[in-house]
């Protein structure tokens, strides 16, 4: 199936827009960045939304009762910052390619 001229054109200038936003992103401070990607993965109806009440009822129990460990801060920011590089790659374009359900 070919693509279409006004396809194409509409392609074309999504793709400009694109470019537009991730170049003006860079600009932003990293807060702002922050609150950025927070505001687009908030938007994702399939996105992970974290534990409920039930599970964290679960896994305060399983702390309680010795099962498993709890860990510092900085051992969590550690092994968080571990499963991110692991995650996001450079995708051919130059852009970040990543997938959520790894982060999970």
């Amino acid at each position: 199936m070919a693509l279409r001229q006004s396809d194409f054109r509409s392609n074309t200038v999504h793709l400009v827009q694109l470019a537009d936003v991730r170049k003006q992103a860079k600009e932003l401070y990293e807060e702002d960045r922050k609150s950025l990607v927070a505001y687009l993965l908030h938007g994702f109806t399939d996105a992970p939304l974290g534990s409920d009440d039930d599970e964290v009822a679960r896994r305060d129990a399983r702390m309680d009762s010795g099962a498993v460990s709890p860990i510092s801060h900085a051992e969590f920011l550690v092994a968080t910052i571990s499963n991110l590089r692991r995650t996001f790659v450079l995708a051919p374009s130059g852009g970040c390619a990543c997938t959520l359900s790894t982060l999970v």
